[in-house]
């Protein structure tokens, strides 16, 4: 019978710092944003492998650290919206600048799919 050693407790604490190597995250969103909108259409496109798509998820964003995510929901006009069936994404809108976050809240959030 084969032994292994025991693995090492490993703990991850969520951080918002950028990714090695990767934009700030108004940049990363704002491309999320754009491809969600792209699956939304579910058109074919040429050169592209029809699973080359994000499945939906509904993306809303959350304007301070103590506000609830149903709160975020409810802001967002997706009070009736069946959660079930859409994965939701909160973004942390109050860690981003305040052109960034205004920005992306007149012209792309909150993405609720239909």
């Amino acid at each position: 019978m084969t032994t292994f050693a025991p693995l090492p407790n490993i703990i991850v604490r969520p951080t918002l710092a950028a990714p090695a190597g990767q934009q700030r995250a108004f940049f990363r969103l704002n491309h999320l944003l754009f491809r969600l909108g792209d699956a939304a259409l579910d058109l074919p496109w040429r050169g592209h492998d029809a699973a080359d798509k994000l499945p939906l998820c509904a993306v809303v964003g959350l304007s301070d650290p103590a506000m609830t995510l149903w709160d975020a929901v409810d802001a967002a006009g997706g009070a009736g919206m069946d959660l079930n069936a859409f994965p939701l994404l909160c973004a942390p809108l109050w860690a981003m600048s305040p052109k960034e976050s205004a920005e992306l809240l007149a012209t792309r959030l909150p993405f609720l799919p239909t």
